[in-house]
């Protein structure tokens, strides 16, 4: 199937970031525009500060844009959206928490109930090695360890396969 078959899954139209500074406003993002057609692979690369991660947050609806518009999947993008999976360059794991309950955080804070999704967890980290890992606390993984623990908690609401191959 061409790209001209598939439909349009992410538009970023004339997107723009700028963070306020004590020492003036930094830009982030100017005039940004793509679309991304499911079933493509994207990849976004440049320099330290170009604004990937920014870009990446405001797709994902963490961020707010201060110019232009995203949509996904036909919605505007104006607060965080359960079709995005996220893993930040710094695991963001919560100390005090095991692995397993770091991984069920998303289920919790969109109000899901974690009983239900923790034989996926248990998958999920199985699948990436940290089986045995579940009951540790994130102090006692290596930095690669809370990485896959953090991408373990990007999966585990199983985000929509609109877009993606079924695995």
């Amino acid at each position: 199937m061409s790209q001209a078959e598939h439909r349009v899954l992410i538009q970023v139209d004339r997107a723009g970031m700028v963070y306020p500074a004590e020492s003036g406003p930094v830009e982030a993002l100017r005039d940004i525009s793509l679309s991304i057609h499911e079933g493509e692979f994207v990849a976004l690369v440049g320099p330290s500060g170009c604004g990937k991660s920014t870009l990446m947050r405001a797709i994902a609806g963490l961020r707010p844009l201060t110019s232009g518009r995203i949509v996904v999947d036909g919605a505007t993008v104006d607060r965080p959206i359960a079709q995005v999976g996220m893993v930040f360059q710094a695991a963001l794991l919560l100390k005090w928490r095991t692995v397993l309950d770091n991984v069920l955080l998303p289920v919790e804070l969109s109000g899901g109930n974690p009983a239900q999704y923790r034989e996926r967890a248990h998958a999920l980290l199985k699948m990436v090695g940290l089986g045995d890992f579940a009951d540790k606390r994130p102090g006692e993984l290596s930095g690669g360890m809370q990485q896959r623990a953090s991408l373990c908690r990007a999966l585990i609401m199983d985000p929509p396969k609109i877009g993606r191959a079924h695995v």
